[in-house]
């Protein structure tokens, strides 16, 4: 670019690094006319930073996590609205961004290496990143990226078409995508834009985005489906070639080699499966069950922990 280039992309975009982390907030709206630039771990609060920075202090890998659900599931696709697949599918799919876990309105980025978002938050312009490779070995392309918000605003859930309804897609680079949005809104469309699963837009060139199956579609993410019996168990492993595996934001994350899910038709049966050591771990929404539900040998010995 020219000087005069240069000094008008200063003007209309607001750069955003996400190597480190894209701040969304009031805040950030704030202090929109300045760069924002974090490093990977300025904000963590939760977290000490010698802790984040320590191998030593990372969780180690291995072993299977058990856990038990009372939902169902038909399909494997996560595309269609309605669809019903299985709890922890999203395991096997990247995302642009991730949320930090205790920081709201905290982003970092995963495939989207760079982000630039335009003041009034209209125009977004997305850069992958290059490492980025789905489960067979090839790119993570900024067309996959296009397909996949293309067919969530068509066939998606509403929260997808209501989102992306006057928000259109251009391919500026085989790793650079610009989104435009038509009306003025709040950053939570670039939310929504960036946590949404990125499919491969190979894999589906010649199958029905819509159409259920047990056939497990090609993902880019830290995991791997490995056994699907409908509505009784699913299970992921987790991928050894992972391309994001060293990723900041992956720090201390992804640790178990296997993921089961046992689904159940009753609940008390779930709860017992528990108490028996069938399962490893739950999550309890009763409190009357909190309460009273799990009482027993297996509570008083500290073999069941609350």
């Amino acid at each position: 670019m020219d000087k005069n280039q240069q000094a008008e992309h200063s003007a209309k975009w607001w750069r955003l690094p996400l190597a480190s982390f894209l701040l969304l907030s009031a805040m950030a709206v704030a202090a929109s006319a300045e760069v924002a630039r974090f490093s990977p771990f300025d904000s963590v609060a939760s977290v000490p930073e010698a802790d984040l920075r320590s191998p030593a202090a990372l969780p180690p890998k291995g072993g299977v996590l058990r856990s038990g659900t009372l939902r169902t599931f038909d399909t494997l696709n996560s595309i269609p609205f309605p669809a019903i697949y299985p709890v922890r599918i999203g395991y096997t799919f990247d995302s642009l961004l991730v949320a930090a876990v205790a920081e709201p309105a905290v982003y970092y980025g995963l495939l989207a290496k760079e982000i630039e978002v335009v003041r009034d938050f209209r125009e977004v312009r997305v850069v992958l990143d290059e490492r980025a490779r789905w489960h067979d070995g090839t790119p993570v392309t900024a067309s996959d990226v296009e397909f996949t918000f293309r067919t969530l605003r068509e066939f998606g859930f509403p929260t997808y078409r209501e989102a992306f309804a006057l928000i259109d897609v251009q391919i500026e680079a085989p790793d650079t995508l610009i989104f435009r949005n038509a009306a003025p809104r709040s950053w939570r469309w670039i939310e929504q834009l960036g946590l949404m699963k990125i499919q491969s837009r190979a894999y589906w060139s010649d199958k029905n985005v819509t159409a259920d199956t047990m056939v497990p579609p090609l993902g880019s993410g830290p995991y791997k489906v490995s056994g699907v019996d409908q509505n009784r168990r699913f299970s992921l492993v987790r991928n050894d070639r992972y391309w994001a595996a060293d990723h900041p934001v992956n720090a201390g994350r992804w640790n178990f080699d296997e993921l089961l899910v046992e689904y159940f038709f009753e609940k008390f049966t779930m709860m017992a499966a528990l108490k028996r050591g069938e399962l490893d771990v739950l999550l309890e929404a009763d409190a009357g069950d909190w309460r009273d539900g799990y009482a027993g040998s297996a509570l008083e010995t500290g073999k069941l922990r609350r």
